[in-house]
């Protein structure tokens, strides 16, 4: 049987490994450039010229969507180490 100060230091190493995780998910989904070419200045025609950036923006924002559902999960992971922390007794010292 492990150490209850043993468990509460991995559930704190586990959880700052996962916020370090989602918060590079963040960064990277900041990083995500809408493509060139989008006038969204006037209403949009749609002619071919007009469907393939948005198609790129689509793929854009799908990418960034994708990178925020991670970053999130990782976020969750690490608020569940954390949350029977509370109920441990404090082991430093």
């Amino acid at each position: 049987m492990p150490n209850i100060c043993t468990v509460e230091h991995l559930l704190q190493l586990a959880s700052g490994c996962f916020a370090i995780i989602a918060a590079l998910a963040w960064f990277a989904a900041y990083f995500v450039k809408a493509p060139a070419g989008i006038d969204t200045t006037r209403p949009v025609s749609l002619n071919k010229d007009v469907i393939a950036p948005l198609d790129k923006l689509m793929k854009a924002v799908a990418r960034q969507s994708k990178l925020n559902g991670v970053a999130a999960f990782f976020a969750a992971l690490a608020a569940l180490c954390q949350t029977p922390q509370a109920f441990m007794p404090t082991c430093w010292g």
